[in-house]
């Protein structure tokens, strides 16, 4: 482990989680660590699947943000006084100590600037860059402390999309000239490394009882209300009903089946009549063999500044079709990567995704140039 007076860089992220913001991060760091001599650690508030990818490249440390109180008593009444002295802050204040003292703090996102105040103390010319992939809806749910520091401490912006670029200087009335857009990224090497076959697409269309020949619309992301998954059921819906139409099936892939707002939209496809049409898929280590499945992806977000796994599944020439509140409808243009529609017109959005599997030329045509496109501007090394 390099000492803490030499060392260049500390990463601050919110959790280890496989979702947009630490994957995109864990690919950054990947590639640091592979074309510099940058010396870095990570530190994060809470920990998740990816933590050990996150150890292999850097030391790094999870928070524990449950106050000294709350763990006293639950260590407590669970009869784990030591564990909790063990587990407790101020074992993670050791940890963190000196890392004030690094000349540049890289906040991986607006939330995880919780952890600035713990480094100790800040060191006079020491940089603080916060990467925002938080859009209005993120900002309300911190809490005052919260967007205090974010602003108070944050010297540089990185935005994740000219859409959140803006929302950060009209929002915070921050000066346009320290914010620099630069778009989510992708590994495309490691996505295209092992292609899925066409053994295991038709293992997963067998596995949701997907018949041979039905299209396949799809979605990727937890099944919380900014996603817009009640969206993709009255998508469903409207697709179903038209008459005369294809065979179509819908998948959302990453819908923790035991969370509140999945066993609440399982409710909704039952009572829609849909459950033999919408299949709501866990989370899955590796998604490549699903994105292969999907003839066009729909992203129903209410809210979403540059989502990876729009880049992903371009990157398999699967068009997308989003609102054109997000970002990605930045990436999507209208026609020449993608197809946006006005922010909840789910008819609209229906229209198009029935456009695209009724037309397999202009389909591929799109997935083509998306795909190109990915490669070219949107991988880590670019």
């Amino acid at each position: 482990m390099t000492p803490r007076d030499e060392l260049d860089v500390v990463f601050l992220g919110h959790d280890v989680t496989r979702t947009g913001a630490p994957l995109m991060l864990l690919y950054f760091l990947r590639w640091l660590r592979e074309h510099t001599d940058l010396r870095f650690e990570v530190v994060v508030v809470d920990g998740g699947p990816l933590e050990a990818d996150f150890a292999a490249v850097a030391p790094t440390t999870v928070v524990n943000e449950m106050p000294p109180d709350r763990l006293e008593a639950w260590a407590a009444k669970a009869g784990l006084r030591r564990l909790a002295d063990r587990l407790g802050r101020r074992r993670v204040e050791r940890v963190l100590d000196g890392l004030g003292a690094v000349p540049l703090v890289y906040c991986n996102s607006s939330s995880s600037v919780r952890i600035l105040p713990r480094l100790g103390p800040r060191r006079d010319d020491q940089v603080v860059v916060t990467h925002v992939h938080e859009m209005e809806g993120g900002f309300r749910s911190m809490g005052d402390e919260i967007i205090e520091t974010l602003t108070a401490r944050t010297d540089e912006w990185v935005a994740a999309s000219d859409l959140v670029r803006q929302l950060i200087i009209d929002r915070f009335g921050v000066d346009p000239a320290r914010v620099v857009r630069h778009y989510e990224f992708i590994d495309v090497d490691a996505m295209v490394a092992t292609p899925p076959d066409a053994a295991a697409v038709a293992a997963v269309r067998e596995e949701c009882g997907i018949p041979e020949g039905a299209a396949v619309v799809g979605a990727v992301g937890v099944t919380q209300w900014r996603k817009g998954p009640d969206l993709f059921v009255m998508l469903a819906q409207l697709l179903h009903r038209r008459p005369g139409g294809r065979d179509v099936h819908f998948v959302w892939l990453g819908a923790d089946p035991d969370t509140p707002e999945t066993i609440a939209l399982r409710r909704d496809v039952e009572r829609a009549g849909l459950t033999d049409r919408v299949h709501l898929v866990p989370p899955v280590v590796a998604p490549a063999r699903w994105f292969a499945m999907f003839d066009v992806f729909v992203l129903t977000s209410r809210e979403d500044p540059f989502p990876l796994v729009c880049l992903e599944s371009s990157l398999l020439g699967t068009p997308i079709v989003c609102f054109d509140n997000t970002g990605m409808a930045e990436f999507a243009g209208d026609g020449e990567h993608g197809f946006m529609v006005d922010y909840l017109d789910v008819e609209a959005m229906a229209d198009r995704v029935m456009g695209l599997l009724d037309d397999d030329e202009a389909r591929r045509a799109v997935g083509e140039r998306a795909a190109r496109r990915v490669r070219e501007a949107f991988d880590v090394d670019a």
